[in-house]
């Protein structure tokens, strides 16, 4: 019983060991977005976005060094703090096409919205 029990224990996690190293390697969010972006007032602007992979973070820059932030990925979501004086937040979830769909927040504000579409060139990352 001792023998039967310990192969499958071994059969288990040798079968659990290959499905991990099979598993899909995440999508890359390094490139330029163009961003639908709606503010707590209701108020709608249209920008830019370049996502720049740093090592285990991530910088992002909106519209040409308006806004500059900071982002930390875990899984599919991506979590960013930007400003300067004053320290704002959004969190992203990544799409299964690439796309960003986000909310973000001044201090003390009520949120907002953005969506940020993938450029065709980011394709094939």
């Amino acid at each position: 019983m001792k023998t039967y029990f310990f192969s499958a224990l071994i059969s288990g996690l040798l079968i659990t060991s290959s499905t991990l190293a099979v598993a899909t390697t995440p999508r890359n969010i390094s490139g330029n977005y163009t961003t639908e972006t709606t503010h707590p007032d209701g108020e709608t602007y249209t920008g830019i976005l370049q996502i720049t992979q740093t090592n285990n973070t991530y910088a992002l820059n909106w519209d040409n060094n308006s806004l500059l932030g900071t982002g930390v990925r875990v899984d599919d979501m991506l979590a960013v703090a930007y400003g300067e004086s004053e320290c704002s937040i959004a969190g992203y979830q990544i799409l299964e096409n690439g796309d960003l769909n986000g909310v973000w927040a001044y201090q003390e504000s009520k949120l907002g919205n953005e969506y940020a579409t993938a450029s065709i060139s980011n394709e094939g990352r």
